[in-house]
């Protein structure tokens, strides 16, 4: 377990909430991932590795279907997954290109998961059943980039309406 300081600032951007009820934190200038249980106010934490640097490097998670916390790559060049019944941490899906991607994910009907573009042109498509990561440029409509993430635009990808 790591110490936790509540000094300084920028440790955690967006997390999950795991089937037990724990809340898992996604690392963003720490090389650690936070824990906090409801269930007794306490919190853990747990030491990442594989990302490719400690700055900038999640936006927040997503419960896979298999009960993984599956971590949106901002700057880290891997995909992080931390699994709450073996409380370890892995990287997943093989290196990620450097610099700003996504900003948040949703998992998909067929439980795939998918990350929100920030500067790509691209959505990223991680595979929990699989953890492979795969890209998708998507036809129909302009994607919306940096547009107002409240209006609604449809985008066909892979075959599936996402709206």
């Amino acid at each position: 377990m790591i110490p936790f300081s509540l000094a300084g600032g920028d440790k955690f951007v967006g997390g999950c909430q795991l089937a037990d009820g724990r809340i898992v934190m996604a690392p963003w200038n720490v090389p650690y991932i936070g824990i906090f249980n409801p269930a007794n106010n306490t919190y853990s934490s747990l030491a990442t590795s594989g990302t490719g640097n400690t700055i900038d490097q999640y936006q927040g998670c997503v419960l896979a279907p298999d009960g993984r916390a599956i971590f949106v790559p901002w700057t880290a060049t891997a995909i992080g997954s931390f699994n709450p019944v073996t409380n370890t941490w892995a990287t997943v899906g093989g290196v990620l290109p450097a610099g700003g991607k996504f900003l948040g994910g949703t998992v998909l009907p067929d439980g795939r998961i998918l990350f929100f573009p920030s500067g790509p042109s691209y959505f990223g498509i991680f595979n929990p059943a699989t953890n492979t990561y795969t890209s998708a440029t998507p036809t129909g409509s302009a994607l919306p980039g940096s547009q107002d993430p409240h209006k609604k635009s449809y985008l066909t990808v892979r075959h599936h309406l996402l709206s």
